[in-house]
């Protein structure tokens, strides 16, 4: 494991998912993984275009991270007041 993702702000970790999802990257990888990890034990930190961000990019990216997804839906279902149409 990469000790510099786990000290990753919510919006790096978001970012580089995202970058590497807009790159082509398409399949599952160390790094990835690490991330998914990362961000389900943190998501009540995350605002709610960064959640929008990290879902974004593991689905275009194809990559299986049911505990991510399902985090985010109950991050994000008592918060959807928060979050604005584009996210």
């Amino acid at each position: 494991a990469n000790p510099v993702v786990s000290r990753l702000l919510p919006r790096n970790l978001a970012g580089v998912a995202y970058g590497l999802a807009r790159i082509g990257f398409r399949q599952a990888n160390p790094t990835m993984d690490q991330i998914a990890r990362v961000a389900t034990k943190r998501l009540h930190e995350f605002k709610p275009q960064e959640l929008s961000n990290i879902v974004w990019a593991f689905a275009k990216s194809g990559i299986d991270a049911p505990e991510l997804f399902a985090g985010v839906g109950r991050e994000a279902e008592p918060r959807l007041a928060e979050f604005k149409p584009q996210e």
